[in-house]
C-alpha cells in the first residue's frame, strides 16, 4: 500500500513537471532555440582596441584623482 501511494505520488510529481516544460518550451524554448540557432550567422565585427585604449587611460586618470 506504501509503494502504491509512493508511486502515485511520483507519478504526479514527474506529470507536472513534464506539463511545465512543455508549457515553457511553447512560451520561451523555440524562441531561445532559434535565437541560439541564428548566433552562427552574426558577422562578427573586430574591435576597435584604439578607442579601448583611450577609455581605460580616462579610467585610469579618473580613478588617480580620486584617491
Amino acid at each position: 500500500m506504501v509503494l502504491a501511494i509512493a508511486l502515485f505520488v511520483f507519478s504526479a510529481v514527474l506529470l507536472m513537471i513534464s506539463i511545465g516544460f512543455y508549457l515553457w518550451w511553447k512560451k520561451f524554448g523555440k524562441e531561445l532555440f532559434n535565437m541560439v540557432k541564428n548566433m552562427g550567422k552574426i558577422p562578427k565585427q573586430p574591435i576597435n582596441m584604439g578607442d579601448l585604449t583611450k577609455q581605460m587611460e580616462q579610467f585610469s586618470k579618473m580613478f588617480n584623482k580620486k584617491q
